[in-house]
């Protein structure tokens, strides 16, 4: 995968930045980019969990806009603020304004672009007057709302997106699931080569939490990222930093070799841990979180081991026996933190 080489201009929202000043300004690790009708409640909203729980702060609309901020400034802002920018392309994607002024941003920041081709191939991106977008096209003209400098700017972004090497996806017969964390181990892989530390975490902010907004609006970027304050992204809590030190402390303890959290449902019990996980996964040299329910199954377990290990498709594809996949993972492992 590649950045975009082709130049375009900054205008795609007019003039955000008399607006900047109202918006919490956040660190994004990555920014999701997608026509919510088509593909919100499948690919969006699976790919955001993935990223997320490799410890990627990201950028999915709803999820992360607050009551009051500004939606082309803070979109605009958690743009530029991303070091990924992923573009879902799908089959009525063109119809919406906002995807495509999202994409020439996003092309124009030149970081790292992951393109998904959901039940779209490449080509019809190339020439986009002519291919699945022809009639969304014709109806942006028809209608005059849009300059012809902007038409044809879009219709740039979609060729330069369709020549930058991502992922083809149907819904009809892929897994989503296996996809997303496809996806996000290729963002942990790229992204690791860029930063010293991985992963990152955001300071909190005033716009938040109440606190700090000054000191927010004018630290750098590369001073946040040292900071380690752990921020989950739908609530703000109070008092987690002290119950994760405290699990830290236990898991530090040689004479402590299993730790059972237990409580009432709904009480916090995977969103602490959650949190500690966070925030020790990186001193380690492999680091897995499973989900294991009451009906689990071994051989989809492995299969998340071994996607987050970035083993071959022999074990998630099923061509080996249980025993086989335990080795090859057990073989991983050996030796390793």
């Amino acid at each position: 995968m590649a950045s975009s080489s082709s130049s375009y201009k900054s205008s795609s929202y007019g003039d955000c930045e008399k607006e900047a000043s109202t918006v919490s300004r956040k660190i994004f690790d990555a920014f999701i980019n997608h026509r919510g009708p088509d593909v919100k409640e499948t690919v969006a909203f699976a790919l955001y969990d993935s990223l997320e729980e490799l410890g990627f702060w990201t950028f999915l609309d709803d999820q992360e806009l607050q009551l009051g901020d500004s939606i082309e400034s803070a979109i605009k802002n958690a743009i530029y603020s991303s070091s990924v920018q992923i573009a879902i392309f799908s089959p009525r994607y063109a119809e919406s304004s906002w995807c495509l002024n999202e994409l020439v941003d996003m092309l124009e920041t030149k970081a790292l672009f992951i393109p998904v081709f959901c039940d779209v191939k490449p080509y019809e991106l190339r020439y986009p007057q002519k291919g699945v977008y022809a009639a969304a096209f014709a109806k942006h003209e028809e209608k005059g709302r849009f300059s012809n400098e902007k038409i044809h700017q879009w219709k740039e972004a979609l060729h330069s997106s369709s020549i930058i090497s991502g992922y083809e996806f149907s819904t009809s017969n892929d897994n989503v699931e296996k996809l997303c964390t496809k996806i996000a181990l290729a963002v942990q892989q790229n992204i690791g080569k860029t930063f010293e530390s991985f992963p990152r975490y955001v300071e909190i902010t005033k716009h938040e939490i109440g606190l700090h907004a000054e000191a927010a609006a004018s630290t750098s970027r590369s001073a946040q990222v040292k900071k380690s304050s752990v921020l989950p992204r739908d609530s703000h809590p109070v008092g987690i930093d002290s119950k994760v030190e405290d699990m830290i402390g236990l898991l530090k303890d040689p004479k402590y070799q299993v730790i059972a959290v237990v409580g009432m449902g709904g009480s916090g019990k995977t969103f602490l841990l959650q949190n500690v996980y966070k925030k020790i996964k990186s001193s380690f040299d492999k680091s897995i979180w499973l989900s294991i329910s009451k009906s689990y199954s071994v051989k989809n377990l492995q299969n998340d081991m071994a996607l987050h290990m970035g083993l071959k498709t022999e074990i998630v594809d099923g061509a080996i026996s249980q025993e086989t996949a335990a080795e090859l993972i057990h073989d991983c492992l050996e030796g390793k933190k």
